[in-house]
């Protein structure tokens, strides 16, 4: 039925691989085929790697395995009052690192990545919990000296998969894209009323409190200059809308392309 359907639509390069694949191997031919379509060798790996011809259908894979791993990040136990993670907050600075040090978080994904959580069993306030607690940490420069393992593993990696990168990089795409979510699990938080003060991010932290720092924002905007000039508007800037930036300072910031809607400041 879904080999019908791919030609009835007129794709004859997927008719050629069927055919082929079925002289090679006729029982499974059309799987053969769909990854033959869906898949493609790597120009620039240096190994047997793949990449995607669609992309949205990539998107959604990667989105899928975060959300996985994400959900492990939550798992805990209650004793008597103490909260023991299964997974405990050294190991998961080195799977935040793993998961998003790669690069940019994009709109797609981040999407798929918000849908896929919400539909899942994953304790959305256990998560941002444990995600801002590293944040908190990011922008303290905690983990460029003390995470240099996590760090070098990951930039090992990615050049094995042919993307240059280096551990400022992974560093600076690794906090960023932990804000993207926050940010995201904020938007999302907004519209439930029984989730709203749970994941309410500030990103200066809350006013009054005590991990309030007017400029803790500004400063890893700064930071994130090291990757290309107006990095942080080009990478975070379209999940700001209904940021929370009270007292924040953000002097001389150019956040021109910012996406500004229901700021509160």
């Amino acid at each position: 039925m879904i080999e019908d359907r791919l030609l009835e639509q007129g794709c004859q390069e997927l008719k050629n691989l069927i055919e082929n694949a079925r002289q090679n191997q006729r029982e499974d031919g059309l799987k053969n085929a769909l990854a033959a379509f869906y898949l493609k060798k790597s120009e620039t790996a240096t190994n047997n790697s793949v990449e995607f011809f669609h992309k949205s259908f990539g998107e959604f894979l990667c989105a899928k395995r975060m959300v996985e791993n994400l959900e492990d990040l939550t798992e805990k136990t209650e004793r008597r009052g103490q909260v023991n993670y299964f997974v405990s907050d050294k190991e998961l600075e080195r799977q935040v690192y793993d998961l998003f040090g790669y690069g940019l978080l994009t709109v797609e994904v981040a999407g798929y990545l918000m849908a896929l959580l919400v539909k899942s069993e994953v304790k959305l306030e256990v998560l941002f919990k444990r995600l801002h607690k590293f944040y908190l940490d990011w922008c303290d420069g905690k983990f460029i000296d003390e995470m240099e393992e996590a760090l070098s593993k990951k930039v090992r990696q990615l050049w094995k998969w042919g993307i240059e990168s280096g551990q400022l990089q992974v560093d600076i795409y690794t906090g960023l894209n932990v804000m993207i979510l926050l940010f995201e699990l904020h938007s999302y938080g907004q519209s439930q009323e029984e989730l709203r003060e749970q994941l309410h991010f500030y990103p200066c932290g809350q006013p009054d409190s005590e991990n309030f720092d007017n400029t803790r924002l500004l400063r890893m905007m700064g930071y994130s200059q090291c990757l290309v000039g107006g990095a942080f508007v080009k990478i975070v800037g379209i999940f700001l809308n209904c940021a929370n930036l009270s007292d924040a300072d953000l002097s001389g910031a150019n956040l021109s392309d910012a996406d500004l809607r229901g700021w509160y400041l």
